[in-house]
This record gives C-alpha cells, sequence and structure tokens, in this order.
C-alpha cells in the first residue's frame, strides 16, 4: 500500500485499466493494479498495446479534483522518465518526453501512458503506464526500444517501485504548488521548442514548429502560415521521428 493507494496484482489480465476501474468501482478507493502480462492491452484511440511477461502493465484509479485531473497526465510520463533516469548509469539526454503522454529513449518510444475518465459511481481516473522493459512489440507503425535494448537493467517490479515513489512526490508538488509546477517541469524533459511537428487529430493533419505548452497543459505549435494554434487533444510525431 502507498499511503492510501491500495495495491492489487494478478499474473495475467486481459486490460489492467478494466480490472483498475472494477476495482476501484466496488471499493472506492484509489488504487493501483499491476499485472505481469496483458492479453488485451490497449493505447490511445483503441490501438493495441503488447504487454508480454518482463514489461510493466500498471493502472492507476485516481479521484483527484477536476482541476487537477489533466495534470496527472502529465505526472505520470514525468514519473516515468525520473524512474528511467534512476536506473541510468549517468542521465545523458537521450530520454526526452513528447506530448501528449509519450516517453521516448534514443529517439524511439519505450513507454506509453492511457488516459481514461469515468463518472460512476463519483469522478474517476484510471491511468493506464506500459513500459517496455525487456521487449518491444512487433510491426510497430513507428520507432520502438527497451530499456534492456538501451542497456538500462531492472525488472518490472523493480520500475513499478520507482514509478509509484515518483508519481508520489510529483501528485504532492501538484496538490502544494498547483499546475504550473508541472508543467513547467515536463516543459524542461521534453523536446526543445524549435521542433518541428507532425500532428494528427480527428479531423484533420498538419504540422507546425512546437512552441511549449500553455498555462492549461494544451500544446502549442506555430503553422507555416504564422498562425498560432493550440491543440488539446491529437497524436503528436516528431517530423521524420516519432
Amino acid at each position: 500500500m502507498l499511503n492510501n493507494f491500495l495495491h492489487f496484482h494478478e499474473a495475467s489480465v486481459g486490460s489492467t485499466q478494466q480490472e483498475a476501474l472494477r476495482l476501484w468501482q466496488e471499493c472506492g478507493s484509489e488504487l493501483y493494479f499491476s499485472a505481469d502480462e496483458q492479453t488485451m492491452g490497449r493505447g490511445r484511440m483503441q490501438r493495441v498495446w503488447s504487454s508480454p511477461v518482463g514489461n510493466l502493465s500498471l493502472s492507476l484509479a485516481l479521484t483527484p479534483s477536476r482541476d487537477l485531473m489533466y495534470s496527472l497526465g502529465f505526472i505520470a510520463s514525468l514519473s516515468v522518465l525520473r524512474a528511467i533516469q534512476g536506473f541510468m548509469a549517468q542521465s545523458d539526454g537521450s530520454i526526452v518526453l513528447k506530448w501528449p503522454n509519450d516517453v521516448l529513449l534514443g529517439g524511439a518510444k519505450c513507454a506509453g501512458i492511457l488516459i481514461e475518465y469515468h463518472q460512476h459511481p463519483c469522478e474517476a481516473l484510471i491511468l493506464g503506464i506500459g513500459v517496455n522493459i525487456r521487449s518491444v512489440p512487433e510491426n510497430a507503425p513507428y520507432p520502438v526500444t527497451s530499456l534492456l535494448e538501451q542497456g538500462i537493467v531492472c525488472t518490472a517490479t523493480e520500475f513499478q517501485d520507482a514509478f509509484i515513489r515518483e508519481f508520489q512526490l510529483l501528485r504532492s508538488e501538484l496538490q502544494r504548488s498547483g499546475a504550473n509546477s508541472i508543467y513547467k517541469k515536463w516543459s524542461n524533459a521534453a523536446h526543445p521548442a524549435g521542433t518541428e511537428l507532425n500532428i494528427r487529430t480527428l479531423k484533420e493533419n498538419f504540422s507546425g514548429t512546437y512552441l511549449g505548452l500553455t498555462s492549461t497543459g494544451t500544446l502549442q505549435v506555430k503553422l507555416d502560415t504564422g498562425e498560432i494554434r493550440e491543440v488539446i487533444s491529437a497524436d503528436c510525431f516528431i517530423a521524420e521521428g516519432i
């Protein structure tokens, strides 16, 4: 248990997201649920997320105040980054964050975060964390890597414990100092301003130059026309990369 967090674990489940939601609906407490493997893991836009034994499959059921809810995805990606750095011999700048919720290591995706909002029996956020600890999915449509491929050695349990510690520290900072403190830390760990991005929404695809985050955590880019656009929800790719 982490403070008031309950912890549940199974060897194999269909989806840690579904199990975390079910358990939260039953007990009404904040919790995290982990599994050695998922057989029906999913990512954003209902994409399949490969979750074999050896990788991290973890979901948190959280009940934050509505004004802090949006910030938790940024906290999750920062916590993954800090946990990885804790297992590196030295931090060399090879690990960066990409909006909205990816972690890149050596220019390739090593972790993803899924955020799902639910309202029954009360408002809750189910936060899914997937990290390629030992293996990578086959036939991914973008570059992928694992911690092991990058020379970083740890078990899924060791990584989970490190992630939860970092998550708790950053969540305490969020509650104490507000969202802007988290957005600043995220921005300092992300690809730099001036990075060219390809952005894919449900309605259109476009490219722009990354300017940073707004005060509410949305993505701000400058189009070739000079227009400054704020993006609330989209898939984002570094041009000629991921």
